[in-house]
């Protein structure tokens, strides 16, 4: 893990003074603009770089959440990522919402281009919308209920019930 963090001064300076060479990524985030996130090569025998970041207003995404009846689905939570590269998994922006009553949904300064769109919460399964355009205004989402798995666990020689225990459940893909 190598992140460090810094702040900007007044005058809207930053400084991170020890920085390791070679390949970095540099996010940049403030309120009311669209994140900047960039790879940066930091050369191994340069003492110090400059460099001016310019953030834009970005681009806001609007649309609705669906359940299978087409009726809008209430109080879920949409995450967004970057799109990713080839073979690559997106990065969490932090843009986030909640779905109103009757389904919809807007996360503004979103960068350009194409995002994804997570949706978790309530009594659905967890969605992943790929490729979505920034600006889309009319994006709509289709959900499917999850299913519910209980059970008990007990002793296989007796029968009595355990009352502490550790149990997980994930995918075999």
């Amino acid at each position: 893990y190598n992140r460090i963090d810094a702040r900007a001064n007044d005058e809207g300076r930053f400084d991170f003074p020890v920085v390791a060479p070679g390949e970095q990524r540099l996010s940049c985030e403030a309120e009311g603009f669209a994140p900047s996130v960039r790879k940066i090569q930091v050369p191994k025998d340069e003492i110090g770089i400059l460099l001016d970041i310019g953030l834009d207003r970005g681009s806001t995404l609007t649309g609705r959440l669906l359940d299978a009846d087409g009726e809008g689905v209430e109080g879920l939570y949409l995450s967004t990522l970057t799109h990713p590269k080839s073979g690559q998994r997106g990065e969490y922006l932090s843009r986030r919402t909640r779905s109103d009553a009757e389904g919809r949904f807007r996360i503004e300064h979103l960068p350009g281009g194409l995002v994804q769109v997570e949706v978790y919460g309530g009594s659905y399964r967890r969605h992943l919308e790929k490729g979505v355009p920034s600006d889309k205004t009319d994006l709509e989402i289709r959900l499917q209920q999850s299913a519910k798995l209980a059970g008990r666990v007990v002793d296989a020689l007796t029968g009595a019930p355990i009352r502490k225990f550790r149990i997980r459940l994930g995918s075999t893909a």
